[in-house]
């Protein structure tokens, strides 16, 4: 048996201007319980961001969001 460590962990990231016909970003993320993947995600996003922090915040408010 291997040993049962029940903490999240989330990773997040982004692409700023990933897509150079519509200048969306991409958003991703993954979340772990444990060392088990239990969720995870890639898609662009709806709309332009302004800088790649602001897409990076994106990211990170849409991992947040599946984490709680």
């Amino acid at each position: 048996c291997g040993s049962r460590d029940p903490s999240i962990t989330a990773y997040s990231d982004a692409n700023w201007v990933g897509c150079l016909d519509t200048r969306r970003s991409t958003l991703g993320f993954c979340v772990f319980l444990g060392g088990a993947l239990v969720s995870w995600s890639s898609k662009r996003q709806p709309t332009m961001s302004r800088s790649s922090a602001e897409a990076e915040y994106h990211a990170v408010a849409n991992v947040a969001a599946e984490c709680i």
